[in-house]
């Protein structure tokens, strides 16, 4: 009983959180889509109300923002940006070149180029773009989980927590990604979910669109104490992470020295239409939620962030 009221408990949080969400970045998509519409789509250019008025007349277009937004992404293409691992101490290089040879199979295996490449062609043109970073089996007879960064192909399809300041976005408590399944799909998907009632219920009303429903992934931080090491050896390690508990490292002549208690958080994700939980929560291996925003221009004008890409 009291595991569903709990369960009830975050659903409610959830639809809270994700009607502010999806309230806060509405305008500001809806203006950068239709930026977008008017470099990529032919019969854009022209207001809705003239080209209702010319019907079957010809309406010309010519492309000029369309060109100017292309050099931009060329030139973007010919000298891409990339990270760089650097050791702080002499100690260190050896170290960072090892981190960096892992960057670069990641990018490599993951086609990297093309998630990057999708989200500034965005950004250029509507004012952001998105890619997200993800874990999955190299094979289907392995076990171990590789790093790849993937893209994501409708960034509008993803609403950040309104309340994150920082250009990245790291310090958002929450994020939505939003897929439209059709009800013969959800019920092959999910079939223990009941949607009998589920297009007449006013609440979820904010997880259907064009007669279909928005299945989320639910991107949350789930705050958690832990406790820190400082061991005899100087090395410092979470508890939860040690392989040894004290007793364990005694034996090998090393001592816990120091302790503290430490406020964190789990990244943690969790499917949901809104009305129920599609999926338990999974752990995210990361103290940051992995989707990464990249901006045209953004200003933040009276506490709120502005972006636009070079249509705006």
């Amino acid at each position: 009983m009291a595991s569903k009221k709990a369960d009830g408990d975050r659903l409610a949080e959830m639809r809270t959180r994700y009607r502010r969400a999806k309230d806060a970045c509405t305008e500001q998509y809806d203006q950068a889509l239709e930026d977008i519409k008017f470099v990529t789509v032919p019969g854009n250019q022209w207001d809705v109300a003239l080209r209702n008025r010319r019907k079957n007349r010809p309406m010309y277009e010519f492309p000029k923002l369309r060109m100017m937004c292309q050099q931009i992404i060329n030139e973007q293409k010919q000298s891409r940006p990339q990270g760089k691992v650097r050791g702080v101490e002499e100690a260190d290089k050896g170290l960072a070149e090892l981190m960096q040879g892992l960057c670069r199979n990641i990018e490599s295996v993951s086609n990297a180029e093309q998630a990057h490449d999708i989200a500034f062609e965005y950004a250029v043109r509507g004012g952001f773009g998105v890619f997200r970073i993800t874990t999955d089996y190299a094979s289907q007879d392995d076990f171990d989980l590789d790093i790849r960064i993937q893209p994501v192909r409708n960034p509008f399809a993803v609403k950040f927590d309104p309340a994150a300041t920082k250009i990245d976005r790291r310090d958002g408590a929450f994020l939505f990604f939003e897929d439209l399944v059709s009800e013969e799909e959800h019920k092959r998907r999910w079939p223990d979910a009941d949607l009998s009632t589920f297009f007449d219920n006013e609440e979820n009303s904010d997880f259907t669109e064009r007669g279909q429903i928005v299945v989320c992934e639910y991107w949350y931080k789930k705050p958690v104490k832990r406790e820190l090491w400082r061991l005899s050896n100087g090395v410092q390690t979470f508890a939860d992470e040690s392989p040894l508990s004290p007793e364990e490292l005694a034996q090998f002549g090393i001592q816990v020295v120091k302790t503290r208690e430490v406020e964190s958080h789990k990244v943690c994700m969790q499917l949901t239409n809104g009305q129920d939980w599609l999926s338990e929560p999974v752990e995210f291996p990361s103290q940051y939620i992995p989707f990464i925003p990249v901006w045209g221009n953004i200003d933040n004008i009276e506490g709120v962030d502005y972006f636009s890409g070079a249509v705006r």
